[in-house]
């Protein structure tokens, strides 16, 4: 126990008598001051509190880390083998307002395919001019053709082309006729 006694006050002014952390012991010898075991219990369980908030977050800081890392290494994979929308791989690219597109490398000629036109090929005079479709098949299976279509053989529809053959069915008649090329005679 200690004991304070503070008269240093001027006459006429009550003295303070004060009592600090006191300690009752039996016996005739004092022992060194040691908490009281509710306040020891406070103490621990204050401490133990606190290395659970420090391990709460160390454990965030790793997660997180190992997030980034994982985010990192998902973002270096797609970079190296993904395809994202709108960039161009050796002239093919997807994009919202295109489709799928493929472009030669001179910008004069590409091919796009998508559910609004169906597939088409285009070409054009210059970067600046239009596109012209050459091949088109649209959404309907309608196929529009620029140019010559040529072949060996083929049917279409009750027209058929085979050998240099080429032959009719009349609709109405259901009439056959038949147009070979005149041979040349040596």
């Amino acid at each position: 126990m200690y004991i304070r006694y503070d008269n240093s006050k001027p006459e006429g002014t009550t003295t303070k008598f004060s009592m600090f952390e006191p300690q009752l012991e039996e016996g005739n010898v004092a022992s060194a001051y040691d908490s009281a075991p509710e306040d020891k219990q406070a103490y621990t369980d204050k401490k133990a509190d606190q290395a659970e908030k420090n391990a709460k977050e160390h454990a965030t800081e790793v997660s997180e880390a190992a997030y980034i890392d994982a985010l990192n290494d998902a973002e270096d994979f797609i970079e190296a083998n993904g395809i994202m929308q709108g960039k161009d791989y050796n002239g093919v690219s997807i994009t919202n307002q295109e489709g799928f597109m493929t472009a030669r490398g001179d910008g004069l000629v590409r091919t796009v395919m998508n559910s609004t036109l169906g597939y088409v090929t285009q070409r054009r005079a210059s970067k600046t001019a239009p596109w012209e479709d050459v091949l088109y098949f649209d959404t309907k299976g309608n196929a529009k053709y620029a140019g010559d279509l040529e072949g060996a053989s083929g049917t279409f529809g009750k027209v058929s082309v085979l050998n240099d053959d080429l032959k009719i069915q009349d609709d109405h008649t259901s009439t056959l006729y038949s147009v070979t090329p005149k041979k040349k005679r040596h």
